[in-house]
């Protein structure tokens, strides 16, 4: 098990022994003290167990390591467990607000017992504390699903706080001024539950995250040394993480084996510079092509298109079968060979040499310059 997902469970455990004393005392004095308010808000406690149990649920299947279905893992289903906990904090809302309607309509004025007013006072402390537990964790381990709980706590404490104001208004006489207070903190519940629906599906279509992060990733890239720019960088979200994918240019003379070494120190700056980003793809570039049409790029020489012209020229080229290699260098839609031969062939007249190469490889389009190299033991 996962220190995120051990977490999730231990503080959903105590969230839901929490609510569970919660619920039991406000229906019980609420039955004892003649208030159906508190009988209402403890039915609501009760049904915050589901939410726990969701949230329990939602975390396990969200731990799932990645499969082939889903290389990027399960973290999603949180999202969407997110998304189904915002929706019961709208409905709370929603019901607030048709609770007071109907108060209205049947003018309830039955006198609520001193205990109703202690238990919803204490119902009022008991769940803000519990949504600052429920905060601080969600924090420390990055999980948008606890802390959507966390909110939805925060939302019981004003479901109390109506309860406690309306029960200490009714001893003062004024029997409805706490349906006024009913209706605003049913328009903040909405728009908080409104809110975050809104950041998960900012999320499930592939946000990029926040400009400030995306400001300290490409300051991280381009001070690593060996980078020369950088480009078609992109990030998104992923359940509180974040996965990017970025194109390094460094210069063109490198080997392949030089070029991953600065991706991986690139990468390994990242993820210790910014520990939500779980996942990255770096491509390295040459150059910045994005001024290359992809007609040009296509119409480029491979290796193997070049290997076949000179066995097609062979007779015209003197030392074809002790050439070692040839490096090729792309550039502003161009290509620049480097022919490789052995020292040990003792080449005598080497621009002779390479002018006989150089009249046979000029035939191939985009490949502008030839070059011959001696290597030595």
């Amino acid at each position: 098990m996962s220190n995120t997902l051990r977490t999730i469970k231990k503080v959903s455990l105590v969230s839901a022994l929490v609510n569970f004393l919660l619920a039991a005392f406000k229906v019980i004095i609420g039955h004892i003290g003649f208030s159906q308010a508190l009988i209402a808000d403890g039915i609501h406690s009760l049904s915050d167990l589901l939410t726990d149990g969701l949230v329990m649920l939602t975390a396990k299947m969200g731990q799932e390591h990645p499969d082939h279905d889903h290389p990027y893992g399960h973290r999603r289903i949180e999202t969407i467990g997110t998304i189904v906990i915002a929706i019961l904090i709208i409905v709370i809302a929603v019901g607030l607000a048709a609770d007071s309607l109907s108060k209205i309509h049947h003018q309830s004025h039955t006198l609520p017992s001193l205990w109703v007013l202690v238990v919803a006072a204490f119902s009022v402390v008991a769940n803000e504390g519990l949504f600052r537990y429920l905060m601080y964790h969600s924090k420390r381990i990055r999980s948008s699903l606890l802390e959507s709980n966390a909110w939805h706590n925060r939302s019981d404490v004003y479901v109390s706080l109506i309860v406690l104001v309306g029960a200490a208004m009714q001893y003062a006489g004024l029997h409805y001024i706490d349906l006024i207070a009913s209706f605003l903190v049913a328009a903040m519940i909405f728009k908080m539950g409104a809110s975050m629906i809104m950041r998960c599906v900012r999320e499930l279509i592939d946000t990029a995250a926040d400009p400030e992060t995306q400001a300290i990733i490409t300051d991280i890239i381009e001070n690593t040394p060996g980078v020369l720019g950088i480009h078609h960088l992109r990030t998104r979200l992923h359940s509180g993480d974040i996965l990017l994918d970025a194109h390094l240019q460094v210069k063109n003379t490198l080997t392949v084996s030089e070029g991953h070494l600065i991706g991986d120190r690139v990468m390994h700056a990242l993820y210790h510079a910014i520990d939500h980003v779980v996942d990255i793809t770096i491509h390295i570039d040459a150059e910045d092509d994005d001024h290359i049409s992809p007609e040009t790029i296509m119409n480029l020489p491979t290796r193997e298109q070049i290997i076949d012209h000179l066995k097609a020229h062979q007779n015209k080229l003197t030392h074809l079968a002790r050439l070692i290699d040839f490096y090729l260098h792309y550039e502003d839609g161009s290509c620049r060979i480097e022919l490789i031969f052995p020292s040990s062939l003792r080449i005598k007249n080497t621009i002779d040499l390479l002018k006989e190469y150089d009249d046979v490889l000029s035939q191939i389009p985009s490949l502008e310059e030839t070059t011959l190299l001696i290597q030595y033991p």
